[in-house]
């Protein structure tokens, strides 16, 4: 595939990467950078799949089988991005106790779910601080 992204990135052969370096949010990028990034990152993908024909060549040097098609990519995004909604889901139900379809949260107390999202939040907060 000839669409690679426009903007700089960590590519997995240079000498000294490490790719847990690149899998976080620095201090100095906010909300608004990521979700802004995520927005062209999906945008030029978007225009790939417009662009280009499902059994169009690419190559991804750090998997096992580097020659892939773009319909390999894709259904590669298609599974991570469902695994990693999968953990998101599983997170959210902790805190707010909703499960399944089920608009009602296992708990009718409102008191302990309060008493719970203020225990998760200062738990974050105290991870943010490092404390």
């Amino acid at each position: 595939m000839s669409r690679p992204f426009p903007e700089p990135l960590p590519q997995f052969d240079d000498p000294g990467f490490v790719s847990r370096d690149h899998l976080w949010v620095r201090a100095d990028e906010s909300r608004a950078d990521v979700v802004e990034r995520y927005r062209r990152a999906c945008t030029h993908a978007d225009a790939t799949i417009e662009a280009l024909p499902v059994d169009a060549p690419g190559h991804v040097p750090w998997w096992p089988r580097p020659d892939v098609m773009l319909f390999n990519l894709m259904v590669h995004v298609l599974t991570e991005t469902n695994r990693h909604v999968g953990h998101a889901d599983i997170l959210r139900e902790q805190v707010d106790g909703v499960v399944g379809d089920d608009l009602v949260s296992t708990s009718d107390d409102a008191a302990d779910w309060a008493a719970h999202r203020e225990k998760v939040e200062q738990a974050a907060r105290a991870a943010g601080s490092g404390t």
